[in-house]
């Protein structure tokens, strides 16, 4: 558990370090660099990192650890697409449980139920 919970916490210095280096790039492609082709460049190659970055990060918040539904209480870990393209806040999720079929907010818990 303690190894899924670093990996978690990677995840933020993950989004951190793509963030900063897609920034520097537009300030460059801004101020520092006067050819156009350069500036393109610059500012395509760091939003290709930012967004790699980003789904490296949904790719370890979907395979650390599982949701929890809370209605049936049922720990299951999603699909890759249903990661990416549902409602977030922190590490809850707004999902339909496969077990149930119901929608609820589904909370990150790092064990599965007979690990508890």
């Amino acid at each position: 558990m303690n190894n899924k919970k670093k990996l978690l916490d990677l995840e933020y210095i993950i989004i951190l370090l793509v963030t900063l280096v897609f920034l520097i790039n537009i300030f460059a492609a801004a101020y520092a660099v006067e050819d156009t082709v350069w500036d393109i460049l610059l500012v395509v190659g760091g939003a290709g990192i930012f967004f790699a970055g980003c789904l490296l990060c949904v790719k370890i918040e979907q395979s650390v650890g599982y949701y929890e539904c809370k209605h049936c209480e049922h720990r299951y870990i999603p699909t890759m697409k249903r990661t990416l393209f549902t409602f977030s806040i922190g590490r809850t999720r707004y999902m339909r449980c496969p077990v149930c079929g119901k929608w609820s907010w589904q909370k990150k818990v790092l064990t599965h139920d007979y690990e508890k």
